[in-house]
Order: structure tokens, then C-alpha cells, then sequence
């Protein structure tokens, strides 16, 4: 994984938009999140419906409540000013009930949208799960298929996306709602206003608070979006520098033991800080955009306050208007505005829900990506690989080497030999089709059982039976099996610990590690077994014991192994040497190769 310097964040901080946000418009966004809506809804069509027509139905009840409320107050202020104590009880009577009602409702809704929430989250987080993890998108050597920090965007901001869209979809239904049911009381209590305009004259105003509110609205959406859409690009490079923070600091506890041999808790400690400091640089800005942006509700909502007052106190002062009918008045105007400007109050919940989106879409399409291969890889019947017409280059298309033919017969025993960087482990990622920079043609014999262990094993968490059997079930092997292939390995004193779970990747030793999976091996019984310095860390004599238990309780087994000493040449009948560009069948070479 890519470290936070790796990623160029120097140049993310200072210019350079991160990849999420370059030749991205907000429509462009806005589309893409209902991509990912419409797949939540065939995922889980009717429960999803079902939710969704709660949330923004509740959004609108609630609307509806909150319009009744602000009736019953004015009409609470219409009573005291008539000293009329009936209307006064029968409107205090709605209010309680309205209050009540707001109460229930908004309990309902939080669970209704914390419930679908989860199921946004499950749904999505299933899929990019599947196709990362559970396909063949988890190595990739293509630069196109490599992107940052892929956990943290199945975790985080798949969580993101779902609370920031439940939170803003249903505000978005309840304003718009208000927007309608307020719209007519504006309208009617919006009389003409005349404006005396220098060298005009006075000119009247059909219905100028409607338009006020019209007017406020549209422009404090577009000042909100000026500065939201540098608050998004800024929300999506903290998202990438906290990343490559905490990865960085993830190493240093995973590789602690190095480092302190080494000596480099200084060189630690300074990349974390410089780190930090990226962090540090960029969140000045994002105060900056996020000030501005709660400056700019700030604004716009006093505004909102003082105009009607602003623009209908003359009609209360000469009793075309009561003082109750100005509170709706303003009740209405500001809902008005909350739905035409819905944008611009929630801007910053758009924005975060822009951003978490953006670094989704930058994963799916990374997992969309077909990757084209020169490398031509198919099955038939028989029991060789076969090799023809083989030309294998990196991944900046510089060539590694040549193999016109190879055939690997079954029983064979091959041991692959060349330089440090001649291309071995990367003929061995040929071999098992995760290659595809090159040309050529790799046949796999159909029906046929294929095992890779490479120089430095993989050890997950969980009991030694279940690293043993990995990745089958620990199930599908007896405890007499485990501890016949633990001893095998010279791994007597493990057998007792079978149905222990614990890190075995920090407690065993990287000989032992080794020993692991070949232990693995051993009991798995593939027909083909990849050997990549799978030895390396064993002294002589546990080696040829290795080779020894593999050869003797494998016979039927391929073997094909990567090695840089002539120790192990005795255990193979035939060898592939890679150099100066080819890689040629030949005799064994007798003196050590670094």
C-alpha cells in the first residue's frame, strides 16, 4: 500500500486536484448517486422501497405538522391580541398535539432511517467487497487498477455515503413539501409593495415578498456552491492524507521489531510527522471553505428573518394585516426559502455526501476497469503446462524475457534459476495468470490442483488449524492430518496448539512461517506446487528435510521452485535459467548465483 508521500500529497495540498475530483461536475455526482440508489433498490427492492417511502413520507408529515403548528401559534397571538380566551385554549389544544406528534415522529424516523442506512451500507459494501476481495481485482500490477487506501473506501465512506444521503434526501422531500404548502399563504399575504427608484419614480412590486424569497434563495444557492465545491475537492484530500496517516502509522506497529534493529524510530517518527503536517496544511483551507460556508447560512438566514417584517410592518401598522399573519408570513417566507435554497443551508451535508461518493465511484470504476492481456491463458485436457511463443514484459512494457517453448510434465521437478531482478517470481505470476504484460500462451492442464507459496507466506488471524487448511475450511482436514503434516514440517511442538487462535504472524518466527505453509502443502497434495524461495529463511539442514518430506510424501506432484543457491538442486530433474533476457532449458550450474 502506497504511502501518504507515495501518493504526491505534497502536490494534492499545494494545486493538484486528487483524481476523485478532476473533470468532475456536481451533475456528474449527482448522477452517480443515483447510480448507486438504483442499485441498493434492485438489490433489496421491496424492503428498500418500503423504507424509502417511510423516511421521505415522514419527512413530509412532518412538514405537514410543522405548518399546523406555526398556525396554531399565530393563532394563539391573533386570540391574545383579541382577548379571546376560547381561541386562545383551542389553538395552546393543536400546539400539544402538534408538539406531541413532532415528538413521535421524529423517534420513527430516526430508527426507520438508521434501518435503511444499514441496508445502503450492506448493499454496497457486499459489492465492492465481492469484486475486490472475492474476484481477481485484489493483485493487480496495472497502474490503472491501483488506487489508495481501498479499505478505508469499502469502510468509511461507504458509511459516509448512507448516513449523509439519509440525512439529505429526506430534507430535501421536507422543504420542497413545505415549499408548497407555504407557497400559497406567501402568496396571498404578499400585496403589492411600492419601491421609490431614483430618477423612475415609484414603481409597485407585484407580490414582492414572494419574489424576495424567490430571489434569496437562488442566490444564496450559488454562493454556497462556489465555495462547497472547493470545500468537496479539500473534504476529499483530508480523506486521502488521514488514510496515508494512519497506514504509515499501521507499518510502524506491524514492522516495529525491524524498525528498532535498524534504529529508525527517528526516520518514523519524522515520516508521521511530516504526515500530520500535510494534514495540518490542508486543513486551513478546509476551515477556510467551511467558515465561509456557515457564514454565508448565516447571512442569508438573518435575511430571511427580517424581511417580512421589513416588508410587511406597514400593513400591520395601518390593520390590513394582523400581528399573528405576520408570524405565517414569515413562517412561509422562510420555508420558502429553506425549499428553494435547500442547497445552500445543507450545503456542507452535500458536500461530504459529494466527496464520499467520489472516492466510491473512483473504486468501482477501478473494478469496472478491464485489464487487456497479451498473455493468452487457456485450459485443456492432459497434465503439462505448456509455455509457447512466451514474451514477458513489466509493466512499462520493458521486456524482461523470452521463452519460445516449455513444457512441465507431471512428476516433473523443475528448479528456476537466473539473477535477482531477471524476472523469476514474475514468470511465477505468468504461470498462475495474474500477469498480463506480455505475449504469448500459457496452457493449464484442465482439473488439475495449482499451489503458490511465496518467499514471504501469509498468515491470517485465527487457529493454527485454520491457517493450516487456508484457504479451505479447517473442517475439511482430520487432527491426526494436522499434526502429521506439522510434524512433517519439524513443527512438533505446534501440534498441541491446533485449536489455538491467536497473530501467528507475530508469534512464529519467519523460518517457522515458513515451515507453515508448507506444512500447508503438505497436506493439500496439489499437482502442481510453486515454490517461490518458499525455503529461504530455513537453515541447510531443515531445507533439505523440507524437500525431503515433499518429495517422499508427494511423488505425484509437479514441483517448481525458485532458488538463488544450488542446495536444493539435487531434489530436481530439469532447470529453467533466466538471463540476458531469455530464459532457456539447460544443466544445473553448480556455483552460487547472488
Amino acid at each position: 500500500m502506497p504511502s501518504v508521500a507515495d501518493l504526491g500529497a505534497d502536490a494534492v495540498v499545494r494545486s493538484e486536484p486528487p483524481p476523485e475530483t478532476a473533470r468532475r461536475g456536481v451533475w456528474a455526482d449527482v448522477g452517480y448517486m443515483f447510480r448507486l440508489l438504483g442499485f441498493h433498490m434492485r438489490r433489496d427492492p421491496w424492503i428498500a422501497a418500503s423504507l424509502w417511502i417511510l423516511v421521505l413520507g415522514g419527512g413530509m408529515v412532518g412538514s405537514v405538522v410543522q405548518v399546523r403548528f406555526i398556525k396554531a401559534l399565530a393563532e394563539v397571538t391573533n386570540g391574545l391580541v383579541a382577548h379571546d380566551r376560547s381561541a386562545v385554549l383551542a389553538a395552546l389544544g393543536v400546539a400539544v398535539v402538534c408538539i406531541v406528534l413532532t415528538a413521535v415522529h421524529l423517534g420513527l424516523s430516526q430508527a426507520l432511517a438508521n434501518a435503511l442506512r444499514l441496508r445502503i451500507r450492506t448493499a454496497l459494501t457486499v459489492d465492492l467487497l465481492g469484486r475486490w476481495l472475492g474476484g481477481s481485482r485484489l493483485y493487480s500490477p496495472s497502474p490503472d487498477h491501483q488506487i489508495d487506501h481501498p479499505e478505508q473506501r469499502v469502510q468509511e465512506d461507504v458509511y459516509n455515503f448512507a448516513m449523509y444521503l439519509i440525512q439529505f434526501a429526506p430534507l430535501i422531500v421536507g422543504t420542497v413539501t413545505a415549499f408548497f404548502l407555504y407557497s400559497g399563504q406567501l402568496w396571498l399575504l404578499a400585496s403589492p409593495t411600492p419601491v421609490d427608484l431614483p430618477m423612475v419614480g415609484t414603481v409597485v412590486v407585484p407580490k414582492a415578498l414572494y419574489l424576495l424569497a424567490i430571489a434569496i434563495a437562488v442566490t444564496a444557492t450559488i454562493s454556497a456552491h462556489l465555495v462547497g465545491r472547493i470545500y468537496t475537492r479539500l473534504e476529499v484530500v483530508r480523506q486521502r492524507l488521514e488514510a496515508g496517516f494512519r497506514h504509515d502509522m499501521g507499518q510502524a506497529r506491524e514492522f516495529a521489531e525491524q524498525i528498532v534493529l535498524g534504529g529508525g524510530q527517528a526516520n518514523e517518527d519524522a515520516r508521521a510527522r511530516h504526515d500530520y503536517a500535510l494534514i495540518q496544511r490542508n486543513w486551513w483551507p478546509l476551515t477556510g471553505a467551511v467558515s465561509s460556508l456557515y457564514g454565508l447560512r448565516g447571512l442569508f438566514t438573518l435575511l430571511t428573518t427580517v424581511t417580512p417584517t421589513v416588508v410587511l410592518f406597514p400593513m400591520v401598522l395601518d390593520g390590513r394585516m394582523k400581528v399573528g399573519d405576520l408570524a405565517i408570513a414569515g413562517a412561509a417566507f422562510g420555508a420558502v426559502y429553506q425549499a428553494l435554497g435547500a442547497f445552500s443551508s445543507s450545503y456542507d451535508t452535500f458536500a461530504l455526501l459529494r466527496s464520499a461518493a467520489q472516492r466510491i465511484r473512483l473504486m468501482d470504476g477501478s473494478l469496472n476497469r478491464l485489464t487487456s492481456s497479451g498473455i493468452v491463458r487457456i485450459q485443456e485436457s492432459g497434465s503439462a503446462f505448456e509455455v509457447a511463443d512466451l514474451i514477458v514484459s513489466s509493466s512499462d512494457g520493458t521486456k524482461l524475457f523470452s521463452l519460445p517453448r516449455l513444457t512441465i510434465g507431471e512428476g516433473e521437478r523443475w528448479l528456476v534459476r537466473g539473477m535477482s531482478g531477471a524476472g523469476k517470481s514474475t514468470f511465477f505470476r505468468v504461470m498462475a495468470g495474474i500477469w498480463p504484460f506480455g505475449s504469448g500462451c500459457v496452457s493449464q492442464p484442465a482439473g488439475r490442483s495449482v499451489m503458490f507459496l511465496p518467499q514471504k507466506p501469509y498468515l491470517p488471524n485465527g487457529t493454527l488449524a485454520e491457517l493450516l487448511s487456508y484457504p479451505e475450511p479447517s473442517a475439511e482436514f482430520s487432527d491426526d492430518a494436522y499434526t502429521r503434516a506439522l510434524k512433517a514440517a519439524r513443527l512438533e511442538g505446534l501440534a498441541d496448539r491446533i485449536g489455538e487462535a491467536r497473530s501467528w504472524a507475530k508469534t512464529l518466527s519467519p523460518g517457522e512461517q515458513q515451515r507453515v505453509v508448507l506444512a500447508r502443502a503438505l497436506l493439500r497434495k496439489p499437482d502442481f506446487l510453486f515454490l517461490d524461495e518458499a525455503t529461504s529463511s530455513l537453515d541447510p539442514t531443515t531445507e533439505a528435510a523440507m524437500f525431503d518430506a515433499i518429495t517422499r510424501r508427494m511423488p505425484g506432484t509437479t514441483l517448481i521452485t525458485i532458488a538463488h543457491t544450488d542446495r536444493v538442486a539435487s531434489y530436481h530433474t530439469h532447470q529453467l535459467t533466466i538471463a540476458d533476457g531469455w530464459a532457456t532449458v539447460g544443466n544445473y550450474q553448480s556455483e552460487i548465483e547472488a
